[in-house]
């Protein structure tokens, strides 16, 4: 099958591709999915020569599409990953990050209710509760962002009877707009550790 060749002005941004059958324009937008279709139509009209040439048959499925060029040399910036770290936090012995960054959303590693300097353990459920977010303050203040922007928090307690308490400070952390929030009773292997909470945040603009 014979199609008519793009009609491309020059100096224009913009070239119209005119009733290319349906298939070949799948075949150009697959081989060059960078191209931005601006504005599209699928039509069933009767083909005949002076719209595509010789062609043996009755009725196809044509189309008319308009193809940005300066897309095709566009360059599209994609967020790379960034470590946040910060000296106010003392650092564990883990292989991980206390924080990352992707765009303006904060991942916040899991934070656990020691001191944030000296790393000694709370005593209760209350301390280690406020240890844990503070932690997790400092993180995000370091990333660019602060508790008023948590989205989404991951929280875990060994002992069920403990929620009150984990709940009372909690909301002196959040006192409103509370973030979406998952509450799971675990066993951490050590009697000493009693909660532990990983945030996402996002940085305002």
């Amino acid at each position: 099958m014979h199609t008519v060749a793009p009609r491309i002005d020059d100096g224009a941004e913009r070239f119209v591709a005119s009733f290319y059958g349906f298939w070949v324009t799948r075949a150009i937008l697959a081989e060059r999915p960078d191209y931005l279709v601006l504005a599209g139509r699928l039509i069933d009209t009767p083909v005949t020569e002076d719209i595509m040439g010789t062609y043996q048959g009755g009725v196809a499925f044509v189309t008319a599409i308009t193809i940005d060029v300066q897309s095709a040399t566009r360059q599209v910036f994609m967020p790379k990953k960034e470590i946040i770290s910060t000296d106010k936090v003392a650092a564990g012995t883990a292989p991980l990050s206390q924080a990352t960054r992707l765009g303006n959303l904060v991942f916040v590693a899991g934070n656990t209710g020691r001191h944030p300097t000296n790393g000694e353990t709370g005593k209760g459920i209350k301390e280690q509760t406020k240890y844990a977010l503070e932690r997790i303050s400092l993180i995000l203040e370091a990333a660019g962002s602060s508790m008023d922007n948590v989205l989404t928090n991951t929280c875990y307690v060994t002992n069920r009877d403990d929620l009150p308490g984990f709940n009372e400070v909690y909301a002196q952390f959040f006192p409103k707009d509370y973030p979406a929030r998952t509450t799971v009773v675990v066993n951490f292997g050590d009697q000493n550790n009693l909660v532990e909470v990983t945030s996402t945040a996002y940085i305002s603009d």
